[in-house]
């Protein structure tokens, strides 16, 4: 049974006060200065984010009236354009209120000017860039004017008008007041590293309308890399991935940007980052593998060829114009540095014929060449510092590039002379790499107290830099869950008004002013914690660890329990107080409290403490020590709610609340159904009750909906509702969601906004709710999947079976198409098929293969039509497997070399794809000779021999056996592991078993892997011999001795892409 505790945890009161400048959590020896009472009078700063730099109170409130326009003169909506419409929308959305934009006319009392007026007192700031055009005034009394030196000091200011509207509870007033306000730096945004990992549009379009929620100015899009060149042009066939954008999408997304004043910067990052451009312009590349592979197989262009030079002219003539704004980013990071270039003939022979002093003089060089290119667009270029990253060129990149500081602090380029943006990785880079994620992100604790703006004209601004490394496959709302927070955080800190005492108070009145107007949030605003009797499954380690803890409000204390599995603390609301949630929201413990909720559940319980227990919410990711927004799933109300960690948390939370909604005029409830299908009605039941004694009218209902992973908005059916509710009326709305045969799987997050008249008067306010809701579709709404295992075409022909199915609400036709490749044939050419509504069927090829040794990747495409509609349907690709005789056969990769020459010419890639590789010297000193054998747990192994391939990738090869024995060995390492797959072993009977195999990282050596090979270190093309423990690894499969092996599949990797198992030798015992 749990143990109870009398302590009562009342929250109403925190979530009161982020209304206020300060707030009620206590630092709790977070950094930062201590809370202190902050302004308390109706004269108050108002709480919006960022805090503005100067406010004087009038002491009263402006009631924004019915008749109410927005009014700007002729220059002045000219210069604003669609910012107007923009605004007036966002007005709307907020206020209720239908303001007409007008321009040339006076205005008039009540009106909300918007004037952009020169005379506006220039910023006192001396910072570069933006940070002098972005000055505003706000003046609230019988009217609201907005007054920029600039266009953009206008949108500026107009953002703070929709917050201030949000934090009414009618919406519709606002205190009266003066405010002046400007930045103290001039970029304030963040990198998106859409190059590794591609981001829905809809997604990149929310990205920008809560940048400018936030008054953040610039987004820099990544849009190339070494897996992806994600512009897709006519004019460049091939050279896109199939996921790219293309002018439209650019366009669309310009639109937006213009609309709030975001300044899209966009990279093409060359000459390294480049293998995509390098594959699809093979003139490109190197000959050496040190200037080549420096850290993907071709990751850099060959900077001495004029082929490289009119390739990348003719690819920045045709991509710089698709942006708007004044800036072009040419990337120029991390191609090869002093050691490399050295091991590289071809660069040494072309700096010395050419008359550089320097290898490095020579990527600088093309670094002006790229320059000119740019600014024979009319733009500047921008570019990450590198040139002087471990070599030591003489002379440097022109001094009219704006140089992206990365590697450490900006000020030393300051001091060159050149204008700058940081973007510190020690303190702004947001770098999750695999789940469960967190390998590197930002301290918002220190970005909250200790970052402070440089106010210097050479520092353009600061940007939050997020990378989609080892994640590209993750969807959307992965890389959100780090990112979110920190942008709040550095958003107001580098706008620079009055500091929130800790980035947990700030991030509270970010919650409480909510989300711009159409973004769809995990959490809504207005929603208030539960309370209740404190409960836990258990003893505290000690008293510092007490259950209480978690509902304390000091986000410096938490939760310990003694018992490492199994823990659970959470909240009695008592009999007849049961509720539904509408989220959650926590704070971990710091340090190892982080790692220690991956996996931990937030549940509602019916039965008992501890009984009747469902899931509302599930920590995937690693979390960060800020506040953390977790959607709640069902609609269920429950008197217990608790968070129960996983084995080994000791429940370590430091704060959660279990939010509710408010008590309100009209109760909202929302009802998805359990799961959703394509093509299917997926009616969402809104319920309205009017629970008072008097009429509410004026009820009116917004219901938007977006892709939980992705963020793709989804166009909902929302009927009628009516105008008003009598007392006690209750009215159902059937609000349908259609999904197309395009829908992604997943969660749907559903928002309903609820508003109604707060007064009988036309002046009168619109109280609002917000409720959100999930809705899950379980799978693709067509599905195309290939039996388990790789098919062995043994004499060059095999069959192929397909599974398609329709998991959509609708019968659809399927047509399935291969795409064999050259010297393979498939029949039939094509198989159309009909699949009823959750119908199967198997669909069977015949494949011809060239009778010769090696894997083939058979793709399938398919084209699903339903009324008459025809979609691109789902994808498969089969491997097919001839097989090698035996294991050596089938090496195709070299990684070993000799010290005296760790970058020959056919290194290629090596082991990791980026010219590192196994020491022959090293292994001799490990007892290891070219060909000799290798005795480990029973197993005598041939090692490879010298001079040619000397190892295989994993990839689905089948290797013939005709043996028997007890057990298979191998002699393994994971390239970019860890890595896991499944390989099979198939017996002259046709019997088939399958094993599992896991490797480490070639340089790390897990307790519980086997270890067949050490060696101190291994050899790195660009620099030579590199000091760290090398490991070959042992692995064995059980094998059925009275049967006899005729084939051993090798796994294909779980993790794709650059992951490969890579294997030196097999033996029978």
């Amino acid at each position: 049974m749990p143990m109870s505790s009398t302590v009562r945890a009342s929250l109403v009161a925190t979530a009161a006060a982020v209304m206020l400048m300060s707030s009620t959590l206590p630092s709790a020896g977070e950094s930062g200065p201590a809370p202190g009472a902050g302004p308390t009078t109706a004269d108050a700063a108002p709480a919006v984010v960022p805090s503005l730099q100067e406010w004087t109170g009038g002491g009263e409130t402006f009631l924004l009236p019915p008749g109410a326009r927005i009014v700007a003169d002729g220059d002045d909506a000219r210069l604003l354009g669609a910012s107007l419409e923009a605004f007036a929308a966002d007005l709307r959305t907020i206020t209720g209120r239908e303001l007409p934009v007008v321009a040339g006319v006076e205005p008039s009392p009540g009106d909300v000017v918007l004037d952009v007026d020169e005379a506006v007192a220039d910023s006192p700031v001396q910072a570069g860039g933006k940070a002098r055009d972005e000055v505003y005034e706000l003046d609230i009394a019988a009217g609201l004017t907005v007054r920029g030196r600039t266009p953009a000091g206008v949108q500026r200011g107009t953002q703070t008008v929709l917050q201030l509207f949000s934090l009414d509870p009618g919406h519709v007033e606002v205190p009266t007041g003066h405010a002046r306000d400007w930045p103290k730096a001039g970029d304030r945004g963040f990198m998106l590293d859409a190059g590794r990992h591609y981001y829905d549009p809809d997604y990149i379009e929310q990205v920008i309308r809560t940048m400018a929620w936030y008054k953040m100015n610039t987004l820099h899009l990544h849009l190339t890399e070494w897996n992806a060149f994600r512009l897709d042009s006519p004019a460049f066939p091939g050279l896109a991935h199939e996921d790219s954008y293309t002018q439209a999408d650019i366009a669309r997304f310009e639109d937006v940007a213009a609309r709030y004043g975001v300044e899209i910067l966009p990279e093409i990052d060359l000459p390294g980052h480049a293998t995509a451009i390098a594959d699809w312009a093979p003139a490109t590349k190197w000959s050496c593998p040190s200037a080549a592979n420096w850290f993907e197989r071709d990751f850099t262009l060959n900077v001495t060829k004029p082929e490289t030079e009119a390739t990348v002219a003719a690819i920045l003539d045709e991509f710089v114009p698709w942006f708007r704004g004044p800036r072009f980013h040419v990337g120029t990071d991390e191609y090869p540095t002093a050691g490399a270039q050295a091991q590289c003939p071809e660069l040494v022979e072309y700096a010395a014929q050419n008359g550089y002093a320097t290898t490095a003089d020579v990527f600088v060089d093309f670094i002006d060449r790229m320059n000119e290119m740019v600014k024979a667009h009319g733009k500047r270029t921008v570019i990450w510092n590198w040139w002087d990253h471990d070599q030591d060129p003489v002379t440097a990149p022109s001094k009219d590039i704006i140089v992206e500081a990365w590697t450490g602090d900006h000020q030393p380029y300051v001091d060159q002379g050149y204008d700058v943006i940081n973007s510190d990785s020690r303190r702004f880079y947001i770098t999750p790499l695999a789940p469960p994620g967190g390998a590197l992100l930002p301290d918002t604790g220190w970005i909250n107290s200790s970052f402070v703006p440089a106010d210097d004209a050479a520092v353009q601004g600061y940007l939050l830099s997020r990378w989609s490394d080892q994640a590209f496959d993750q969807p959307d709302s992965y890389f959100e869950w780090f990112a979110g927070r920190p942008q709040q955080v550095l958003a107001d800190r580098a706008w620079g008004g009055p500091g929130a005492p800790t980035n947990f108070a700030l991030e509270e009145r970010a919650d409480a002013i909510g989300a711009p107007p159409g973004v769809v949030t995990d959490v809504p605003a207005g929603a208030v914690p539960v309370t209740g009797d404190v409960y836990a499954s258990g003893e505290p380690w000690d008293a510092a660890g007490a259950a209480e803890h978690a509902f304390d409000g000091d986000p410096g204390t938490f939760v310990d329990l003694a018992a490492a599995d199994g823990g659970y603390v959470g909240l009695d609301l008592g009999a007849g107080n049961e509720t539904r949630l509408s989220g959650v929201r926590a704070i971990p413990r710091p340090g190892s409290g982080l790692a220690r909720m991956v996996g931990g559940r937030f549940q509602g319980c019916a039965d008992g403490p501890d009984a009747g227990c469902t899931d509302l919410a599930v920590v995937q990711w690693r979390p960060f020590r800020d506040w953390l927004d977790l959607p709640v799933a069902g609609a269920g109300s429950y008197r217990w709610f608790r968070y129960v960690s996983p084995d080994g948390g000791h429940a370590n939370l430091a704060e959660v609340r279990f939010l509710t909604d408010a008590p309100s005029d009209v109760r909202t409830v929302v009802r998805p159904p359990e799961t959703v299908r394509a093509l299917g009605e997926n009616v969402v039941t809104v319920e309205l009750e009017n629970p008072g004694e008097t009429v509410v009218d004026g009820v009116r209902l917004d219901v938007r909906a977006r892709g939980g992973l992705d963020f793709r908005t989804v166009a909902l059916e929302v009927p009628q509702v009516p105008q008003s509710l009598a007392p006690g009326e209750r009215r159902e709305i059937e609000v349908r969601m259609p999904l197309g045969l395009d829908a992604r799987p997943g969660d749907y997050r559903l928002q309903v906004v609820t508003s109604w008249r707060t007064g009988d008067g036309p002046g009168a306010g619109r109280a609002q709710t917000v409720r959100t809701a999930t809705a899950v579709l379980g799978g693709a709404p067509v599905a195309l999947t290939s039996e388990g295992g790789v098919p062995i075409a043994d004499g060059g022909r095999t069959t192929v079976s397909l599974t398609a199915t329709n998991n959509a609400a609708q019968p659809v036709r399927l047509t399935v198409t291969p795409r064999p490749p050259d010297g393979t044939a498939v029949r039939p050419g094509a198989l159309p098929v009909r699949l009823g509504p959750g119908q199967s069927r198997r669909l069977t090829f015949v494949v011809d293969l060239a009778d010769r040794p090696g894997v083939v990747q058979l793709p399938f495409e398919t084209v699903v039509t339903h009324d008459r509609t025809a979609y691109d349907g789902p994808a498969a690709t089969v491997s097919l497997s001839v097989p090698y005789p035996n294991l050596s056969a089938a090496f195709d990769r070299r990684g070993m070399t000799r010290d005296d020459d760790v970058a020959p010419a056919w290194l290629g890639g090596g082991i990791d794809g980026d010219g590192s590789s196994i020491s022959w010297d090293a292994l001799a000193a490990a007892g290891v000779q070219p060909g000799g054998t290798v005795r480990h747990g029973g197993f005598d192994f041939t090692w490879p021999a010298e001079g040619g391939p000397d190892h295989l990738a994993a990839q689905g090869q089948a290797i013939e056996v005709g043996a028997s024995g007890s057990e298979l060995g191998l002699l393994t390492t994971g390239a970019y592991a860890p890595v896991t797959g499944t390989g099979s072993v198939h017996y002259t009977d046709g019997t088939v078993t399958e094993f599992a195999l896991a490797d480490p990282d070639w340089h790390v050596a897990p307790p519980e892997s086997d270890v067949a090979i050490t060696m101190t270190y291994n050899n790195y093309a660009p620099v030579g011999r590199v000091d760290r423990p090398t490991y070959v690894f042992f692995h064995t499969v059980p094998l059925d001795e009275r049967r006899t092996v005729e084939y051993v599949v090798l796994p294909v990797s779980d993790q794709g892409g650059k992951f490969f198992h890579r294997i030196f030798a097999m033996a029978l015992r």
